[in-house]
């Protein structure tokens, strides 16, 4: 092979190896833009769900069992458990006594543990304002 023929014949590799680098990064940047578009759209379900759930500051704390049986009937609509915070202040309690009536399984309610969280049930909840016990 003569030394212009081996010089095309380089040429001509680099340029299909370019070919094949430039038709990788268009592969790895539509993959990126569906990566994007996706994280947008969970991003834009977190927003929807955040405002679709009420949140522990709507809680009338001054509404006694009665408004806290209505905050009840607007969580039992969308949701079957409720977080320690959000139970709190429907009990009329804090947090670190439902926290306690977990750790010791001495209170009213007890608790479903979801990866090492507490989650209280909403009907359990409603059961107990009913029957007026604290």
């Amino acid at each position: 092979m003569s030394a212009s023929s081996k010089a095309m014949h380089d040429a001509a590799v680099a340029l299909q190896d370019a070919a094949h680098a430039a038709f990788a990064f268009g592969r790895a940047a539509s993959m990126l833009i569906e990566v994007l578009k996706t994280v947008a759209d969970l991003e834009a379900r977190i927003d929807a769900l955040e405002h679709a759930v009420v949140a522990p500051k709507d809680i009338d704390a001054s509404g006694g069992k009665r408004g806290a049986g209505l905050q009840l009937k607007r969580y039992a609509e969308m949701r079957s458990h409720v977080g320690t915070n959000t139970a709190a202040g429907l009990r009329g309690r804090t947090p670190q006594t439902l926290r306690k009536w977990a750790c010791y399984e001495d209170g009213p309610l007890r608790p479903v543990r979801v990866n090492g969280r507490l989650s209280w049930t909403v009907a359990d909840i409603r059961r107990l304002l009913k029957n007026g016990k604290s």
